[in-house]
């Protein structure tokens, strides 16, 4: 019920959807009631309905228990995120607020490839 795939419980897992088998993988790790979610690209390779309900999913978590997300897609990141730490070449590059981030030459140059007159919170190719 805390993911969201209730009306699946009868189903086996090799039938369900990439994002509900994402949901399910989120779910059985809180099965767990971990202080701590460690999430590794979660939306990736979902479909844009996924990816929104995954995110909400995700955002509904965090007023709960403290998460951790690895994750490319900067348009996510933004939207989920208090906190955003960027990493270049293994090494921390920026940290700070999603505001902060976003304003940071060395992020907008190394990262996310746009020019400082773009705005990063909308998507690079739309």
């Amino acid at each position: 019920e805390e993911v969201g795939l209730s009306a699946l419980a009868q189903s086996e897992a090799g039938t369900l959807s990439y994002g509900d088998v994402a949901l399910l993988e989120i779910g059985i790790a809180l099965a767990q009631e971990p202080r701590l979610l460690l999430l590794d690209e979660p939306i990736c390779g979902m479909s844009p309905a996924e990816t929104g309900r995954t995110v909400a999913k995700i955002r509904q978590l965090a007023a709960r228990i403290d998460i951790v997300i690895i994750e490319h897609d900067m348009e996510v990141v933004f939207e989920i995120a208090d906190d955003i730490t960027v990493m270049a070449q293994g090494a921390v590059l920026a940290s700070g607020a999603p505001d902060e981030i976003a304003r940071d030459e060395r992020v907008r140059e190394a990262y996310l490839g746009q020019p400082d007159d773009e705005d990063f919170t909308q998507p690079a190719h739309a």
